[in-house]
């Protein structure tokens, strides 16, 4: 059944969607997450085209709740309750009037943001949360995504109508939004279990003076088992394929490492540094996933090196992604020879 596009056309460029595709109407699996099109954005509002003024995009529009559409939701299923956070990227634009709508958005019912969004007023742009793992359930999860603008004080430019019964300021429309569980995915990883999606987001990473690593990286029984060598840098990486997901970052965001490891040698941190994609799906240059794709290598960050030992230690690091990041890699590596045997790799926003 194809995507009728094309009811009606108003003065901003909105269009409204008139029928869904099966497939797109609920939560895609990706490698390591979810990803939610409009048409799985489920509210009151029919989805629309939107094109005032910035790129078109479909979305789902919130107005102000005097409206009645003022919510809308996503909805995904996990195998097991998490034991760690989870992440939450979500694309929108805000109201192109002066001014900044407000946002809540639950996880389960669970308060996890309300404030006024971080959404650009002429450009599509992406705001991340982390989703508590208290919050979160096996089966059945829901997002919520709430417009809290008040009607007062009013941003309205109309004369004709009073401002709290003008529509036309106060929304929030988004376009897209994606869950990714790197956390969940290292242990599915270490105990050789299926992931979320059809690949596996933690692999070998290697970085060296051959084309091929030396090293080995062995995952089972609840733990990965890194294999060294000299000259080089060997480790494991999450959403490192340009065509899989990435971990999406703010301006100024932290990212912590917790990592729990025995062996020998010297253990690192770091995160391989991308600008933001700007494209979507089915883009030329990207033909699967629309925040994915070759943006710009900037410089990598990387922790001091952990001094491993024979017993089990607990390694932790904060890391600030390099100026214009919008997209990492969290890696961990032996540097040089060594063997390394780790038993959890978390990684978490501050």
């Amino acid at each position: 059944m194809k995507v009728v596009r094309l009811l009606l056309c108003g003065v901003f460029g909105t269009c409204v969607l008139a029928a869904a595709e099966p497939a797109r109407d609920k939560a895609e699996r990706i490698p390591g997450g979810f990803y939610f099109k409009p048409l799985a954005i489920r509210g009151n509002a029919t989805p629309i085209v939107y094109s005032y003024k910035c790129p078109r995009r479909q979305c789902v529009q919130l107005s102000r709740k005097r409206f009645g559409n003022s919510e809308a939701a996503i909805t995904f299923s996990l195998k097991r309750a998490p034991e760690a956070p989870l992440f939450l990227v979500v694309e929108g634009i805000d109201d192109d009037k002066l001014g900044t709508s407000l946002l809540e958005i639950l996880a389960n019912g669970h308060s996890i943001f309300a404030g006024p969004t971080v959404f650009h007023e002429n450009s599509w742009s992406r705001m991340v949360l982390q989703l508590p793992a208290d919050t979160l359930k096996q089966g059945d999860n829901k997002i919520t995504f709430r417009n809290i603008t008040p009607d007062q004080p009013s941003r309205s430019v109309r004369q004709d109508i009073e401002g709290e019964k003008d529509s036309q300021w106060g929304w929030i429309a988004i376009s897209e939004a994606y869950i990714l569980d790197p956390n969940g995915e290292f242990r599915r990883f270490a105990a050789r279990e299926r992931p979320i999606g059809s690949i596996q987001p933690w692999h070998l990473g290697y970085e060296g003076p051959k084309m091929r690593a030396s090293g080995t990286v062995v995952p089972g029984d609840d733990k990965v088992v890194i294999t060294g060598a000299k000259g080089e840098k060997t480790g494991i990486v999450c959403f490192a394929n340009h065509k899989n997901p990435k971990l999406a970052v703010e301006p100024k965001t932290r990212i912590r490492f917790t990592v729990e490891a025995a062996g020998e040698g010297e253990l690192r941190c770091q995160l391989w540094n991308y600008r933001a994609y700007p494209g979507k799906a089915n883009a030329p240059d990207c033909p699967e996933f629309g925040y994915a794709g070759k943006t710009g290598h900037l410089s990598a960050v990387a922790s001091e090196a952990f001094r491993l030992g024979p017993e089990k230690q607990t390694f932790s690091c904060v890391l600030t992604p390099s100026k214009g990041t919008g997209l990492v890699i969290p890696r961990v590596y032996l540097n040089g020879d060594g063997k390394a045997t780790l038993t959890k790799v978390e990684v978490e926003l501050l």
